[in-house]
This record gives structure tokens, C-alpha cells and sequence, in this order.
């Protein structure tokens, strides 16, 4: 009786489940980004832009607390909204009151600035948004300017919410930034840990060394 079959079993369970394992991690690494590469496709944003009235430290942090008073609010229209068309006819028919909240947020920081917002094609820069980089090109979004409007930008993807974030991190990353007319559209560019991490493992590489050293190790257990 060949004592060594349990134990040859048993391996040879072990390393299927690795495989297995390695599998599951790769296949969903590679559904989340597809089915991410359909949500924010160009043709599906809606971004936010938000001018100061200047580049002067009070008025790019005025621009801030603009920034969350309609990220507040806007949040609180797209709950439970699905596709982009929907949060357009939403920002539009809720305009006033969006504006009302910037408003509100410039009259209690002791300015008299002119807030307004227009929602329509405008030309944005490269940016990176954790993780997702959309290319520089003419996007529809949502322009909050603030008095002149002649300050640095702020920038985000209002619709699929990327900037909601921005509330709790208390995020700037658009700060001081302006728009280049002139950018070119692109590819948008995804970049997901569980992705970077697969490739940077090399799976399919190790999964082919894993499998050639099993084999090789059963063989020798079979042949002894």
C-alpha cells in the first residue's frame, strides 16, 4: 500500500486552491475595472469647476467652503440617481438652490461676491482623481464662479461622485490650477491597486512557475 497517496492528495488540493485563489483575485480585479471604464467614460461625467474671485488666501479658501456648500447639496440631489442624464435634468431644475447655498456660504465669511452657475461644455486640464486620470479635453460640468472669477481653479467629477470624498479628507487638489484651452482629449487612464498589484505580481508568470514546480515535485514523489 502506497502511503504516500494521502499526502500527494493533499497537495495537490493545496495548490489548486492557491490557483484558485490567484484566479478569483485577477478576474475581479479585471471586472472592476471594466465595469469602472463604463461608469466613467467621458460621455457619462459631469464635472465640477469652481473659480475664485482671486488667487488671495482668503478668497481660494472662500472657494473651498463654496466648493463643499454645493458639494452638500448636489450630494444630497444624486442619492439615488443612476445615469448622467437624470443628475443633468436634476442640477437644472435645483439651480437656484444651489446657488442660494454658495451664497449663503460667501454672506457668513463677510464678502458681497456675485456667485453663478452655468452648466455646459467647458475645457478642462489632465487631472487625477484617485486613481482615474482624465485627459484634457471639453467636458459638460457644472461652473461655479465666484465674484471676478479670476482666481485658481477647482477641480472634480461631480457626477459619478468622485468629489464627495472632498468632504470628509477636506481635499484641494484643484487648487491654483487653470483651464488650458487648448488640451487635447484623450484616453481616460484607470489606475486600481487590486490591478496594479496583479500586474506587478506578474500572476500568469508565477501561476505558470507554480504549476511547472508542482508538477515537477509530484512527479518526484510518484517516482520515489
Amino acid at each position: 500500500m502506497n502511503t504516500d497517496r494521502p499526502r500527494i492528495r493533499l497537495v495537490t488540493a493545496l495548490l489548486l486552491i492557491v490557483v484558485a485563489a490567484a484566479l478569483c483575485t485577477a478576474v475581479a480585479g479585471v471586472a472592476a475595472l471594466v465595469e469602472t471604464d463604463s461608469a466613467f467614460a467621458k460621455e457619462n461625467l459631469i464635472r465640477l469647476h469652481v473659480i475664485a474671485h482671486s488667487d488671495s488666501p482668503k478668497d481660494q479658501d472662500l472657494k473651498l467652503l463654496v466648493r463643499d456648500a454645493v458639494l452638500k447639496e448636489t450630494r444630497a440631489l444624486f442619492s439615488e440617481v443612476n445615469t448622467k442624464h437624470e443628475a443633468r435634468r436634476l442640477l437644472l431644475e435645483n439651480q437656484a438652490r444651489v446657488v442660494q447655498a454658495a451664497k449663503q456660504v460667501v454672506e457668513m465669511q463677510g464678502f458681497d461676491y456675485e456667485v453663478s452657475l452655468e452648466v455646459g461644455a467647458y475645457p478642462f486640464p489632465e487631472r487625477s482623481y484617485r486613481g482615474l486620470t482624465l485627459p484634457a479635453g471639453t467636458y459638460d460640468a457644472v461652473q461655479i464662479r465666484i465674484g471676478a472669477a479670476q482666481g485658481g481653479n477647482w477641480w472634480c467629477v461631480l457626477f459619478p461622485p468622485l468629489c464627495f470624498g472632498e468632504l470628509e479628507v477636506g481635499g484641494s487638489s484643484g487648487e491654483l490650477a487653470h483651464v488650458d484651452p487648448q488640451g487635447e482629449v484623450g484616453k481616460i487612464a484607470f489606475r486600481f491597486r487590486v490591478v496594479e498589484v496583479i500586474q506587478a505580481a506578474n500572476y500568469p508568470e508565477q501561476l505558470r512557475s507554480w504549476w511547472q514546480a508542482s508538477a515537477a515535485g509530484l512527479t518526484r514523489i510518484n517516482s520515489q
